[in-house]
């Protein structure tokens, strides 16, 4: 049977403070918005959606702070992988613009993936203290 999916549309992500992260997405990693709607606007949240290179990530801050975002949110999710072309200049920019890492350098991992390929990671941490993999395919 052949996939209805077509593909990931977006990943969505709380935050507390929208335009921290939008000004952390924007001005560090090259997004830009695509789209943005107030609270009380059909919703109790902010929400901004970030676009990079056809890639979505959506981002709501809840009006009402006593809410438990964490116990909402219900998942496990690990970290979202940024795609970039050179892993070494972008951890430059970041630690240039005061980002701390989750490691001093990053790592170098022989074929990964299908095909096998190398691949350079590193991981940071957004505004909202969402785990970011910067990522890039070595070939």
């Amino acid at each position: 049977m052949e996939s209805l999916i077509k593909g990931i549309n977006h990943v969505g992500i709380y935050t507390p403070d929208i335009k921290a992260t939008e000004e952390f997405y924007c001005g560090l990693l090259g997004f830009r918005r695509k789209f943005f709607r107030p609270a009380g606007e059909d919703g109790d949240s902010d929400l901004l959606l970030l676009e990079n290179n056809g890639h979505v990530l959506e981002f709501f801050e809840l009006k009402d702070k006593s809410r438990d975002v964490k116990a909402e949110a219900e998942c496990s999710l690990n970290h979202v992988a940024l795609q970039c072309s050179d892993t070494k200049l972008m951890m430059e920019e970041l630690r240039d613009a005061g980002i701390p890492f989750e490691t001093e350098t990053d790592t170098y991992v022989s074929g990964f993936g299908v095909p096998l390929h190398d691949i350079d990671i590193v991981f940071i941490h957004g505004p909202a203290g969402e785990r970011i993999e910067i990522y890039q395919e070595i070939w």
